[in-house]
């Protein structure tokens, strides 16, 4: 691809994620084994709609993240930052944000997956399809965890939930 989008997948290495493409198709799989033991920083200035499903492995990963380079994510579709941010908070996890990045902080819970089983949450996609296609990982894994909008996805990619 010549998108900046590309680079999800060496950024996505980071958090234990591996990407692999055979012929057309792309299989997505996280390692289990993978430990990470330092803060993760990326810099999205060059493809600032990575910034939802790096926050997602983030979350999923449950790893200290920073992703600067987010000024432009208010101007889009929805306001991605504020999206992104509340969502987090949801999910029972601490952000903050500054004007050039968002701090998605560990959760020391070591219980803390098994507790997002006990309420049930709404994810706001605040009808973004990126918001809707990063945080819906999070609806197939958790009964009680619903995205609010699905339909929103048919900007780009209309058959993306017969996929995950």
């Amino acid at each position: 691809s010549i998108q900046w989008d590309k680079a999800i997948v060496n950024i996505m290495h980071n958090f234990g994620i591996k990407t692999m493409q055979n012929n057309n198709n792309i299989t997505i799989k996280k390692e289990n084994n993978y430990l990470i033991e330092k803060t993760i920083k990326v810099d999205i200035s060059n493809c600032p709609d990575l910034a939802p499903p790096i926050a997602v492995a983030s979350i999923i990963s449950n790893v200290e993240t920073y992703i600067y380079g987010i000024e432009n994510l208010k101007y889009k579709e929805s306001n991605r930052i504020l999206s992104i941010c509340n969502n987090i908070k949801k999910l029972n996890f601490d952000v903050e944000v500054s004007n050039n990045f968002i701090h998605i902080f560990k959760n020391k819970d070591k219980y803390i997956f098994d507790k997002l089983k006990e309420k049930e949450i709404t994810i706001e996609t605040e009808n973004d399809h990126r918001i809707a296609m990063a945080f819906a990982i999070f609806e197939k894994e958790f009964e009680n965890i619903k995205l609010d909008n699905k339909s929103c996805v048919s900007k780009s990619f209309p058959n993306f939930f017969n996929f995950i």
